[in-house]
């Protein structure tokens, strides 16, 4: 077992299909711990089955050996998915930086209207609904956080959205834990203007 996880972390490219689309990682990743969750509930089947074959030793012997298989073919999955688990990380990351390197060459309006649109569509929609400025008062991730305050910081941004103080009452800060890690969620607030509207 020692020898194929410093295999999987020696060759990856070898060893696993698909190592460079985020899709493929993905996929990979889910059918081996959805495979691996099947084989804990075979593994339970034949516990239970060797139980009530006490009366039986060769039957009982059978359930057990298929027990002690499927609890390392399950072990073996997990192995199996946690680099894939790490790679999605990496490939994920990347991917986010593409598009915020490739966004940078967008115009500064378009830039606000697709970040608002990731964050909350209804954001735009509200603003054209009631055309007229609007403050929007949300929880978010703080890497979202971090990215609209460098876009509310740039030069000309003040004309279509500022960031305002998050009034006490909705003021909040949390940790989420998740398959991926842990991620903070804060509460941010900002005005956004009708200019991101007009023609």
């Amino acid at each position: 077992m020692v020898c194929i996880v410093v295999l999987l972390a020696w060759r990856p490219r070898a060893l696993f299909p698909g190592w460079d689309t985020l899709e493929t990682v993905r996929a990979v990743r889910d059918f081996f711990e959805v495979t691996a969750l099947v084989l804990f509930a075979v593994l339970v089947l034949f516990e239970t089955l060797a139980l009530l074959s006490k009366q039986t030793p060769k039957k009982e012997h059978f359930f057990e050996v298929a027990a002690v298989i499927s609890f390392a073919l399950a072990v073996l999955c997990e192995v199996y998915a946690y680099p894939y688990s790490r790679r999605i990380d990496t490939l994920a990351d990347r991917a986010i930086a593409k598009a915020i390197a490739e966004a940078q060459v967008k115009p500064l309006k378009q830039r606000v209207i697709e970040a608002l649109n990731c964050m909350d569509p209804n954001v735009t929609f509200q603003l054209a609904k009631e055309n007229r400025d609007i403050t929007v008062v949300m929880p978010l991730p703080m890497t979202y956080c971090d990215e609209l305050r460098k876009l509310c910081a740039e030069r000309g941004a003040a004309q279509y959205i500022t960031l305002v103080s998050v009034p006490p009452e909705k003021a909040m800060t949390l940790q989420t834990f998740g398959p991926h890690g842990s991620e903070v969620i804060t509460t941010i607030s900002f005005r956004v203007s009708t200019n991101l509207l007009a023609k």
